[in-house]
């Protein structure tokens, strides 16, 4: 003979969870307990809860932290790539300035300066 079911036979406990077929006849509170929260449940979401703004906040205050950095270091390497950048446009400048004073002719008041002070390095006669 096979053996069956203590929910089908009647036999067994008599509580009305402890037959399969009859768990929707469970009493609410044994429901509860059973499929409610256990302590640990409650526990982390606490930790999550206390836990997710304080990883947030660590996060932000890091990425705040490195874009400062970056533009620190970005402003040192355009401080040396300028100093070079500097001396280079005084040097152009001057060129510029010495150029143009060689490739003009000189005015009126320059020339008779010149002829005064004697350093064209000829006699004032061939003047018309």
């Amino acid at each position: 003979m096979k053996r069956r079911h203590a929910a089908v036979t009647g036999e067994g406990p008599d509580e009305p969870w402890a037959h399969p077929r009859e768990t929707h006849e469970m009493p609410r509170e044994v429901r509860r307990r059973r499929f409610g929260p256990r302590i640990w449940h409650k526990l982390a979401a606490i930790w999550v809860a206390f836990m997710l703004p304080l990883v947030l906040a660590t996060f932000f205050l890091l990425n705040q932290q490195n874009s400062g950095l970056n533009f620190v270091r970005d402003e040192l390497a355009g401080t040396q790539y300028l100093r070079p950048l500097s001396a280079l446009i005084e040097n152009v400048l001057q060129h510029r300035t010495l150029s143009r004073r060689a490739t003009e002719e000189p005015s009126a008041a320059h020339q008779a300066q010149l002829l005064e002070s004697g350093s064209m390095g000829c006699s004032p006669t061939w003047l018309p």
